[in-house]
């Protein structure tokens, strides 16, 4: 058996991770020269000595698949036969390709940056922050307050031009274990779009997902990646369909409301192909057991 060194090994090697696991390889399909059917042919090599053998051994080595886990969900034999299912896809027609731009850019487009002069501010905020109620292991609120608490900075990906502006609201990211704790504050948008609690009412836990696991506090020091991963296992699967389902709802508005709602419910994810990113979410939810 021969040593796969495309797409597989480009995608899960020594690179570094792009927003999600299915992103890694995707990208790779877009704009590698690769041949679907001789790949998957390859592929089902590795396929049929994993059986034989250690699968998670097997794959790391024969395919060349740097990672400690599965890049998607607890099975390596679960992720390895939906690779083999996706180049059978583009084996059959290529054009099913994603449409992912070729070079690296922002995702983040959105900071919030808090004043320390305003700390005795903040504090007051969150003393009287209520707690929603719910299920979710991580929920997003944003708080208005009396007086300015920071900047507000937004990225224009195409001009790269930066704005601040003054804010006084303030996001709020808690986190439901034994008891309810505050996991982190930042400077929200300055102003809330007015269709925002309608959306709320809509998609409650969308909206809890988004900011309370990619919002500026809710991402902390982990990648999109990192966290979504967190964000699968931590939540009961019961959260995680309702949140699928509401997803896939979403998905059914035009690209500009799909970008408004996500900015919204306070997640700072913006890549240009936000549509990819959230349906890749809902296939993962579906498709891969993570407990």
């Amino acid at each position: 058996m021969g040593i796969v060194t495309s797409p597989v090994a480009h995608a899960y090697g020594d690179g570094d991770p792009r927003l999600c696991a299915r992103d890694d390889l995707e990208w790779v399909l877009t704009h590698q020269a690769v041949d679907p059917a001789r790949e998957r042919d390859a592929w089902r090599e590795v396929l049929r000595a994993a059986r034989a053998g250690d699968y998670a051994h097997v794959v790391r080595t024969a395919g060349r698949v740097n990672r400690a886990e599965p890049p998607e969900g607890n099975s390596w034999s679960r992720w390895a036969q939906w690779v083999d299912l996706r180049l059978s896809e583009l084996a059959d027609d290529p054009s099913r390709v994603v449409d992912l731009p070729r070079e690296d850019e922002p995702w983040r487009l959105r900071e919030g940056v808090l004043d320390p002069a305003a700390r005795d501010v903040v504090q007051r905020a969150l003393a009287a922050t209520p707690v929603p109620a719910g299920d979710s292991r991580r929920d997003h609120v944003v708080v208005e307050t009396p007086a300015p608490v920071g900047l507000a900075v937004r990225l224009d990906r195409t001009t790269g031009d930066v704005a601040q502006v003054a804010t006084a609201r303030l996001g709020v990211v808690l986190e439901r274990t034994d008891r309810v704790r505050v996991l982190g504050v930042h400077a929200a948008d300055a102003v809330e779009d007015p269709r925002t609690a309608g959306w709320r009412e809509r998609w409650p836990s969308l909206a809890s997902a988004l900011g309370g696991w990619f919002s500026q506090s809710g991402l902390g020091r982990y990648e999109p990646q990192a966290a979504q991963a967190a964000m699968l296992r931590q939540e009961s699967d019961e959260r995680l369909e309702r949140v699928a389902a509401e997803a896939a709802e979403l998905l059914t508005l035009g690209d500009e409301d799909v970008r408004a709602v996500v900015v919204a419910f306070g997640c700072c994810v913006e890549p240009s192909y936000l549509r990819s990113w959230l349906g890749w979410m809902v296939w993962r939810i579906g498709y891969f057991d993570w407990k």
